[in-house]
């Protein structure tokens, strides 16, 4: 692992996009205004057949500069992949890649954050917090914004949260044998949670890193009962096809178990402690649609998210 770089940049940070403008116009506004040191670059793979530079907002001269490669290949895994390639065959490569999602504000000490946390425990990987934020209130918003389950501590932890607040070692990916992010679930999600657990199996290092803070808006699409239902499954269904994969029908089953033992603990928690039935009914709702999801998934259907209007599940064979 490379502690401290002599290279162009130390770090590349790199942005999947497709479809917001305005929003990767405020991710790249505040990109500006990272207080890290040390030099970095902005590598944005698009994913749209629209070119970026037509969007007139993406056109103001005081965003900072930023290299934009086109992916063709429609799907969040093609996107990322595309970005790693680029970066890992660079000139000279850096010694990190950070990932942030074009639907995201970082804190301005977010990159300095990151980078020093994965320095300090030498990690393969190093993920952050994503403050959810529901854009308007409904029934589900305080549900669909809640993440108690996220490590408190800085350090290594057995698993880490998305790939919207990720820092990468370039040292990891080169020798990580494949393509970082599997192509199975490009239109479903959970390329992050299959790449997590295959960075396990080959010994990964991760670690937590509290205090690099992202914001996200949720916006009222995931915040109705369609949306917030759809969301939950949908995660949970491409979760499941992943533990078959690298963990086997066993431990889902006991993961599915322990998930539907819990939703009544975790509902009253929410009525004793906060004393908000609006989370308690949203926490119950959101654990039966991740349960439903898990078990499809465990019969190896696919809930296509991305790539279409209207995602319809399909089925494939079970890993």
């Amino acid at each position: 692992m490379v502690e401290n770089s002599t290279r162009e940049n130390a770090v590349v940070v790199c942005i999947p996009t497709c479809r917001r403008p305005e929003k990767l116009a405020a991710l790249l506004r505040a990109l500006k205004l990272q207080t890290f040191a040390e030099p970095y670059s902005i590598l944005v793979g698009n994913n749209d057949s629209r070119d970026l530079d037509t969007y007139p907002v993406l056109a103001d001269p005081d965003l900072p500069p930023s290299t934009v490669i086109a992916v063709a290949t429609p799907g969040v895994s093609a996107v990322r992949n595309a970005l790693v390639a680029a970066a890992l065959h660079a000139p000279e490569p850096p010694a990190w890649i950070a990932f942030i999602d074009d639907d995201q504000v970082p804190a301005p000490d977010w990159l300095a954050a990151l980078v020093a946390t994965g320095r300090r425990h030498a990690a393969d990987i190093a993920g952050g917090p994503v403050r959810l934020v529901a854009e308007v209130e409904t029934l589900f918003a305080r549900a669909a914004v809640d993440k108690p389950y996220l490590p408190k501590a800085e350090g290594p932890t057995g698993m880490l949260n998305e790939c919207g607040n990720l820092l990468l070692s370039t040292a990891f990916l080169a020798r990580f044998g494949r393509e970082p992010f599997s192509a199975d679930f490009a239109r479903t999600g959970g390329e992050d949670y299959e790449f997590f657990l295959a960075a396990l199996a080959r010994g990964a290092r991760l670690v937590w890193a509290p205090d690099a803070h992202v914001t996200e808006a949720v916006p009222l699409s995931r915040l109705t009962a369609k949306g917030f239902a759809w969301r939950s499954y949908s995660t949970a269904a491409s979760q499941s096809r992943a533990d078959l994969r690298h963990l086997g029908t066993g431990p889902l089953i006991a993961k599915i178990a322990r998930e539907l033992a819990g939703t009544p603990v975790a509902a009253a928690r929410a009525l004793t402690r906060e004393r908000d039935w609006k989370l308690a009914a949203g926490l119950v709702f959101h654990r039966l649609s991740c349960s439903t999801g898990r078990v499809v998934g465990l019969f190896g259907t696919r809930a296509e998210r991305y790539g279409g209007p209207d995602p319809v599940p399909s089925r494939e064979t079970a890993r």
